[in-house]
């Protein structure tokens, strides 16, 4: 999306029979425009009301799930097994997305319910069927879009929501080594998450993350309480056990030959496929700071999820 006067526009990109199986979308993106090259010497633009209009007539699938998560926690594994399947359209932390919900935090003109207008109209484009095979849509959302939850549920209330954690200083000490834009004061409106300008710019990225964690928790735990189809599942119940847990939530049939297939993925990095996984090094007392989120995270792990495993 970018910015200009007088009208927000949206930049058009042929993906021709290109399938979605990248970790990320941006990823997707990155290969079809490596693909066309410099062969495009004019940009294809409209503005957002136009998305809205033509978005109308489209043969889009409609929402099967939506994955939240606190990042770090196996959301990316999750929605790279979901898109083994050829049933399966899997949007991963689609960038438009993202741009189209924090647009009433850049624009003050553009309000809350306008920005689920264009992301409805975004999801039809995003999630448009391809092919006879494809029928079911799973949107894997950004970490910080835990904090859009309720603009959401109102567009999509008959849906699962999924909501995958982990335990905070695991997420942590991952964030250490490879920082997501959550993880770095200023990339993400500082409001989103509770705090002031001012009181990010006072914290060092460890603690900054820490009150982003906090603030995660705290989410998921007022949305368990509150919503019958929002499901939670902890990453140290195993990735093999959570994938069959939603096929199951979401009623599709699991042969066992998809499950050698799984096994098989899961052997790999997530945002890697072809380097070898392998879990982080011994566990060491977690710093004083997370209390508050450790506080939230034990009070999720005692609420019911919602789902009882088969």
């Amino acid at each position: 999306m970018q910015k200009s006067s007088p009208a927000l526009l949206c930049e058009w990109l042929y993906m021709g029979e290109k399938e979605f199986t990248e970790p990320f979308f941006e990823e997707t993106l990155s290969a079809c425009k490596y693909a066309q090259g410099g062969r495009r010497r004019y940009k294809s633009v409209s503005d957002l009301p136009m998305l809205v209009e033509w978005s109308t007539g489209i043969a889009a699938l409609a929402p099967t799930a939506i994955i939240f998560h606190v990042s770090r926690c196996g959301s990316t594994l999750l929605s790279q097994l979901l898109s083994l399947e050829k049933e399966n359209l899997v949007l991963s932390e689609v960038p438009f997305f993202d741009n189209v919900l924090r647009l009433p935090f850049q624009l003050p003109s553009v309000s809350q319910p306008a920005a689920g207008e264009y992301f409805r109209a975004a999801l039809a484009f995003y999630g448009r069927q391809r092919n006879s095979e494809q029928q079911n849509l799973f949107l894997k959302a950004d970490s910080w879009h835990l904090h859009f939850y309720e603009q959401l549920r109102r567009l999509f209330p008959q849906i699962p929501f999924i909501l995958l954690y982990r335990e905070p200083f695991e997420v942590l000490r991952s964030q250490q080594k490879q920082r997501g834009l959550q993880s770095v004061p200023g990339m993400i409106e500082p409001q989103l998450f509770g705090f002031t300008e001012e009181e990010s710019r006072e914290l060092n990225p460890d603690r900054y993350m820490g009150h982003v964690l906090t603030s995660y928790f705290r989410q998921i735990s007022r949305i368990i309480e509150s919503d019958p189809l929002a499901f939670a599942f902890d990453y140290a119940a195993g990735m093999d056990n959570i994938i069959r847990d939603v096929y199951s939530l979401v009623q599709l049939p699991f042969y066992s030959s998809l499950e050698q297939q799984f096994e098989e993925r899961c052997r790999y990095h997530a945002k890697r496929p072809q380097q070898v996984f392998a879990e982080m090094g011994e566990k060491s007392q977690w710093p004083g700071y997370l209390e508050p989120c450790y506080a939230f995270y034990e009070k999720v792990k005692k609420l019911p999820a919602g789902f009882q495993r088969r």
